[in-house]
C-alpha cells in the first residue's frame, strides 16, 4: 500500500486522504512501539498524530458529524499523554534557550533551583509516560483503533466538493484566530491561532501537487509561523512555572528580572508572527477557496486526476 505524503491523483481525493490518514496513524504507532520511547520518538509520534488530525479535518465534509467527532476525539486522546511529557521536556529547553539568548539572565538568583525543578518534573512525566497505564501503552491502544477504523471510514468518491470545504474551514478558523490575536494577543488566542496554522500547513503539504510553487511557499510560511507561535507558547508555559514557584527565588527582584526577559522574548516572537500573519492570511476565506479551486481544476485538466487518466488509458 502506498504511503505517499501527498495526493497522487490515482483515486478520488477523499479515498486518497483516507489512505493517508490511516498511514499517519500507523506511523505514530510505530514510533511508540518501544517500551521506553525516546524524546525523538515522542516528538515524531505527536507530529504524525497532528498530521492525522489535519487530514481528518480535510475529510470533515465527507463524514457524518458523529464519524468526524469520534475519530477526532480518538486521535486527541492518543496525543494527550505524549503532550504532557513533551511540555515538561520543552520547559527545560526553553529556559536553556532564554539563558543562551540573554547572558544577563545567568546572574538572576534562583535559576539553578528552577532548572532542577523543571528537570525533575520532566523526568517524572517521562516515567509516567513509559510506565503508567494511561501513558504510551494507552496511546498505542488508541492509535491501533484509529488506524483500523480509518480504513473503513465511509468517505465516498469525492474530490474538491468535499476536501475544499475541509480546507477552507481550517483556513477560516486560522483567519479568524489571527484577527483575534492581532486585536488582543492573549495566550489562549495565540495558541489557537498556532493550532490552526499547523493544521493548514499539513493540509497544504498533502495538496502541494496541485500547485507546487505557490503552495510550497505558503506551507513554508505557515511552518515559520507555527514555530514562532510555538516558541511563544513555550515561554508562556515557563512564565506560569515562575509564577507558580515563587519560593524558588531569593527575592522579588530576581523573579521580576526573569519575567521581564520572558516577556521581552515573547514580544519579539509575537511581532514576527503577526507580520507573517499579514502575509499568509491576506486572502479572505472565500477568495482563498476560489483560488485553490482554480489550482485544482487546472491540475485536473492537465491529467493528474483519475477521471482524466482513465479516459486517456493511464493507470
Amino acid at each position: 500500500m502506498s504511503t505517499a505524503k501527498t495526493l497522487e491523483g490515482r483515486r478520488s481525493a477523499t479515498r486518497e486522504a483516507r489512505r493517508i490518514l490511516r498511514a499517519q496513524a500507523g506511523k505514530a504507532l510505530k514510533k511508540l512501539q518501544r517500551g521506553r520511547p525516546t524524546d525523538s520518538d515522542i516528538h515524531a509520534a505527536r507530529k504524525h498524530i497532528k498530521k492525522a488530525r489535519a487530514t481528518l479535518k480535510l475529510l470533515r465534509a465527507a463524514l457524518s458529524k458523529t464519524q468526524y467527532g469520534n475519530e477526532n476525539q480518538l486521535l486527541r486522546e492518543a496525543a494527550h499523554p505524549l503532550s504532557a511529557a513533551r511540555d515538561a521536556k520543552i520547559l527545560v529547553a526553553t529556559l536553556d534557550r532564554l539563558l543562551k539568548d540573554y547572558a544577563s539572565a545567568r546572574r538572576i538568583g534562583g535559576l539553578r533551583h528552577l532548572q532542577r525543578r523543571l528537570i525533575h518534573d520532566s523526568d517524572r512525566a517521562r516515567h509516567a509516560l513509559t510506565t503508567g497505564t494511561t501513558g504510551a501503552r494507552h496511546a498505542r491502544k488508541l492509535l491501533r483503533k484509529a488506524r483500523s477504523r480509518a480504513e473503513h471510514l465511509s468517505v465516498g468518491h469525492h474530490d474538491w466538493s468535499r476536501i475544499g470545504k475541509g480546507l477552507v474551514r481550517v483556513y477560516r478558523q486560522g483567519y479568524d484566530s489571527f484577527a483575534e490575536a492581532r486585536a488582543e494577543p492573549a495566550v489562549v488566542r495565540l495558541h489557537e491561532w498556532r493550532k490552526q496554522a499547523k493544521y493548514l500547513y499539513y493540509q497544504l503539504q498533502l495538496l502541494e501537487p496541485i500547485c507546487p510553487e505557490r503552495l510550497s511557499w505558503l506551507a513554508r510560511g505557515l511552518h515559520r509561523l507555527s514555530d514562532e507561535l510555538g516558541d511563544d507558547h513555550d515561554l508562556a508555559l515557563l512564565r506560569e512555572q515562575v509564577v507558580a514557584h515563587l519560593e524558588i527565588f531569593p527575592d522579588e527582584a530576581s523573579r521580576i528580572a526573569l519575567l521581564t526577559l520572558i516577556e521581552r522574548s515573547r514580544t519579539n516572537l509575537q511581532r514576527k508572527a503577526l507580520l507573517l500573519g499579514v502575509q499568509l492570511y491576506w486572502d479572505e476565506p472565500e477568495r482563498f477557496e476560489s483560488r485553490l479551486h482554480r489550482y485544482w481544476l487546472r491540475w485536473r485538466r492537465d491529467g493528474n486526476h483519475p477521471d482524466i487518466r482513465r479516459r486517456r488509458g493511464v493507470g
